[in-house]
Formats: C-alpha cells, structure tokens, sequence
C-alpha cells in the first residue's frame, strides 16, 4: 500500500493506503491518461470526514503533458450572471471531459450510499488546475457547496475571474 502503487493503478494499495474502509468506498478511478485532456483521477468515499473526494492526478506522462502544453486562453463563461473569461485551455478542456464522465457518479453516489457528503476536489499541478476548474463548473451548477484544494496550482484562470467571491469561496490554492 505504498503511493508508487496508487500511482501506478493499484486498487487494492489505494484502499489500503487511502485507509478506506473497504472497496465500495473507492467509487471510481482512472489510472492512467489515454489521451490528452484525460488526466487520472480517484473518487473515494471518505466516511470519517464525510466527504466525497475527487483527486485529480497532476502530470504523469505524455498525455498530460500535452494537455500542459495547450495553455492558450480560452474565454467561457463559468458565471452565467458575469462575462466570458480566460482560462487554460487545456485544463478547461479536461475539466468538462472530467465533468461528463464522472458527475453522473458523484450523483449516484451523492443519492445513496453517501448521501449528506461534502462534495470535495483536490489536486496536485495539472490536477490543481482541472479541479479547480471543474469546481467552479459544479458550483455553478449541481453541486453548489463543491470545494477545492488546489496545491501548486498553475495560472488557470484570469485575474477577474480568480477575484470574484464565489471563486474564492470555492478554490483554496497552496502554493
């Protein structure tokens, strides 16, 4: 149950190590990075705390690389109520993949087995950068009181938009 193992897709070390306290709680994960835009990712149930935790992998391979590489901004409007800003391309692209793949989980789960959890997201570089994305995707949309910590976060989003209270309320970076 050593982190190289987590990191190299190990169920049974993720559990082990994470101290779940068994495999229902590991509810999804993706090990690896088959294409850009796709980082890795493990959504545990985290019952002491009660949270549901989505981490986001920071940079593994080639594949997340390259999704570091297209840094150009691209404007989106995160607030329906505020204008369109700029944010990482890449890192917007693999936080709306990461959306689509995985709310309908989150939901399950939130419904169920884990209902009245806290909806949390963390991540490390790469993964600092799509969760914090992704949650101001969710706090803007199904899951409202989502949080997110963000360690070493790269510049993902505009000044305006990193200013703004409900941003700052949902995104704690560590640098």
């Amino acid at each position: 149950g050593k982190p190289a193992d987590i990191a190299m897709g190990n169920d049974e070390a993720a559990i082990k190590y994470l101290r779940l306290a068994g495999p229902e709680d590991l509810i999804a994960a993706r090990w690896s990075s088959p294409e850009p835009h796709s980082p890795g990712y493990i959504l545990v149930a985290d019952r002491e705390r009660g949270a549901l935790v989505l981490a986001v992998r920071g940079t593994f391979g080639l594949m997340d690389t390259l999704t570091d590489l297209r840094c150009a901004a691209g404007l989106v409007r995160i607030d329906p109520d505020g204008p369109a800003e700029a944010v990482h391309s890449g890192m917007w692209e693999s936080a709306v993949r990461l959306d689509g793949e995985i709310r309908d989980t989150v939901e399950r789960a939130l419904a169920g087995p884990c209902r009245g959890f806290r909806v949390e997201l963390v991540g490390h570089s790469l993964g600092a950068g799509v969760a914090s994305l992704l949650t101001l995707r969710w706090r803007q949309g199904p899951f409202p009181h989502a949080r997110c910590l963000a360690i070493a976060a790269p510049c993902t989003v505009s000044a305006g938009l990193a200013g703004a209270e409900w941003v700052r309320a949902g995104v704690t970076a560590v640098i």
